[in-house]
């Protein structure tokens, strides 16, 4: 009770695997990917809201959910933040694909 609670296992995810995955296709594979965990953080939203309102009068349930929704609204802004570079993102694992098909070479005749 007395040593902080620390996270153990990282920051990697699901979603950052998926993110990665779609990386290697493009941008539209990464909106896609995007898309379907914005709808899904959307509708944990929402559970959320209605359990906070239906435990109103248990305060530490209250904090709990508190707590989760700030979670989940953090996962929903580094979903934003996919979205705006989901460009970028196609186009960076697009260059190290190349960079590993070529062994480093930027003209595949020299590779």
């Amino acid at each position: 009770m007395e040593e902080p609670s620390v996270r153990r296992a990282g920051y990697r995810d699901d979603f950052s695997l998926k993110l990665f995955v779609a990386s290697r296709s493009d941008s539209e594979r990464v909106r896609d990917v995007v898309r379907v965990q914005r709808e899904a953080l959307l509708a944990e939203l929402s559970v959320l809201t209605g359990l906070k309102r239906n435990h109103r009068d248990e305060p530490l349930v209250v904090l709990l959910i508190e707590a989760a929704t700030l979670h989940t609204s953090a996962n929903l802004k580094v979903v934003d933040l996919a979205d705006s570079r989901a460009e970028e993102i196609a186009a960076a694992a697009g260059r190290l694909s190349h960079e590993v098909a070529t062994g480093g070479y930027s003209n595949a005749e020299e590779a």
